[in-house]
């Protein structure tokens, strides 16, 4: 009896916690679109105990789909973004779930184009819409790269694949090219394209009003340039070209045939083509007068506009100049000290690494293995005149960091498993201890961050100091950081059931009908969210602004 008694409780529990958890939150104004009538037959389950519990469907709430919101520029079909003045700044949208079982590099979505007013100038038609990335410092270009695949074909080697081919647009859509480009990438403030003609590559370079600065086709270089245009650059009206240097290597193929190919350098020239100098085996952009090449002989030198090296000297390792300060390395054996010096060649910093530093988000970056005997590597990060700003290294017993203000000690236990450790500000002396079960995250430059993980590493809570090691903020779920695509502004996004943005001094920006599980991308003063149904856009305000429902989930 007292059997029995346990297991119908059980059920009652069960039944009774499952209305509560899974009816979800009323809608406020949007009206359903999908069907709410239950079925006409109750569903069964019967216990080992042999008792059966009957599914009251009454007792769930349907799934209310979201309403569409949008217009169109004309209502026949919108195949190719076309140029005008009249649209503002424009957007991507994701219509569609691209599938494909022929080739699977194409899988991902299909992209279209709104104006600011989420107007629809095209279809989704485009395989990848995105800000052009400048992959020389790292950030975005003012030119939206629009990819279309071409017709797929069998390769030399048995596989099925399509080429690629790109478009180049400006950020209010006042200019757009045709999807004739091969490949292409930003420069500051232009973008370098190539092109096949006549199996020979073409490449351009085209301000952010759409003018053609340069056209390889119209001033060509004495060598053939490289087919892919990712080694050229723009700067200082100095182009940076990446071309044949007359020279063959070889090597020999599966077959037992000797296949030459050739070898490939960085020139400089001026805008009609004509050689000033190379060629190197790297280079750089021009920064206060001068660039960091790589001469074929492995030495390094900082060279001016016409080839002369600056101080006359060659060094074992040299970047460019960042914001006015540059990294080289003078000594002998080429493993350090790496120092920082100014245009006038004085020494403002030394660095203590092995290994010459990397230029990206900001900031210099080392990973000195041979510290540590190879076993693991100490982190370091260093702003572009040689300050430290954080590092990292194995300590006897955890992981020890630092950065501007924070000491850490963190321990981990034999399955390398965090559980705990400490914290210490450097300048007041002020400590915390980490609570069990959290561990730092290290993305956080402007507070400290500390996380907890469930066992499929999801984020369940977070605590938030600032450097003073005072709590901001603590809650459920996850804090990280959204990056605007067009400005480089960070937020700090909190993850929950819905999305709330704070700037990065924690005062609330909006919040958001969007989770941790929804993909968000904010661009300039918008956020675009997608999830399983549609693809939105939101104001800051939290305003909705467009709401467009993606094909693949609108049925026949």
């Amino acid at each position: 009896m007292k059997r029995l008694l346990c297991l119908l409780l059980t059920a009652a529990l069960l039944l009774g916690g499952c209305a509560l958890t899974d009816t979800p939150e009323p809608s406020e104004t949007e009206a359903p679109t999908q069907s709410t009538e239950a079925p006409t037959e109750p569903h069964y389950a019967t216990t080992a105990g042999g008792i059966t519990v009957k599914s009251d469907y009454s007792a769930y709430t349907a799934y209310v789909a979201p309403e569409a919101k949008y217009t169109r520029l004309s209502e026949g079909p919108l195949p190719e973004l076309l140029p005008s003045e009249d649209y503002g700044a424009i957007y991507p949208y994701i219509g569609s779930e691209l599938y494909s079982t022929n080739y699977d590099f194409s899988a991902g979505y299909l992209y279209g184009m709104v104006d600011e007013n989420g107007r629809i100038l095209t279809d989704p038609v485009y395989t990848n819409a995105a800000l052009l990335s400048d992959y020389g410092v790292y950030r975005s270009s003012p030119f939206w790269l629009l990819e279309r695949v071409g017709e797929v074909y069998t390769n030399e080697y048995g596989y099925e694949t399509a080429d690629r081919f790109y478009a180049l647009a400006s950020l209010d859509g006042s200019f757009v090219t045709d999807c004739i480009y091969t490949s292409a990438t930003g420069c500051g403030d232009v973008a370098l394209a190539t092109r096949q003609i006549d199996g020979e590559t073409v490449l351009e370079v085209i301000d952010a009003s759409g003018r053609l600065i340069y056209s390889s086709l119209e001033h060509p270089f004495e060598r053939p340039l490289y087919p892919y245009a990712y080694g050229s650059g723009y700067s200082d009206g100095i182009l940076r070209l990446y071309a044949e240097t007359g020279e063959y290597d070889s090597y020999e193929s599966w077959d037992g045939e000797v296949e030459y190919y050739p070898i490939y350098g960085y020139y400089f020239a001026d805008l009609d083509g004509n050689l000033l100098s190379g060629p190197y085996q790297s280079a750089g952009s021009f920064s206060s007068g001068y660039s960091a090449v790589e001469l074929f002989s492995g030495s390094f030198a900082l060279i001016d506009r016409e080839g002369g090296y600056f101080a006359d000297t060659e060094f074992l390792y040299a970047g460019d100049f960042i914001n006015g300060y540059a990294c080289v390395d003078f000594a002998e054996d080429g493993e350090g000290p790496y120092c920082f010096i100014n245009p006038d060649g004085e020494i403002v910093n030394e660095l203590v690494c092995t290994d010459p530093p990397n230029y990206y988000d900001g900031a210099y970056h080392v990973y000195d293995y041979y510290s540590n005997y190879g076993s693991t590597a100490a982190e370091y990060i260093y702003d572009d005149r040689g300050e430290l700003l954080y590092c990292s290294a194995p300590a006897e017993d955890g992981w020890s960091t630092v950065n501007q203000f924070i000491e850490a000690l963190i321990l981990y236990d034999g399955n390398y498993n965090c559980h705990g450790g400490d914290l210490r500000n450097k300048e007041t002396g002020v400590t915390y201890e980490i609570p069990d079960g959290y561990q730092l995250d290290y993305s956080f430059q402007s507070y400290v961050l500390l996380n907890r993980y469930d066992e499929n590493y999801r984020c369940v809570s977070y605590v938030l100091l600032d450097m003073d090691l005072n709590e901001v903020s603590s809650g459920r779920g996850g804090l990280y950081q959204l990056n605007d695509k067009m400005t480089g502004t960070s937020y700090i996004a909190a993850s929950g059931s819905s999305l709330r943005l704070y700037d990065m001094e924690m005062n609330e920006v909006c919040v958001l009908p969007g989770s941790s599980e929804w993909n968000q991308w904010i661009y300039g003063d918008r956020t675009m969210l997608l999830d399983d149904f549609s693809c939105s856009y939101y104001d800051l305000d939290g305003n909705l602004l467009f709401r467009y429902l993606r094909d693949d989930t609108m049925g026949d």
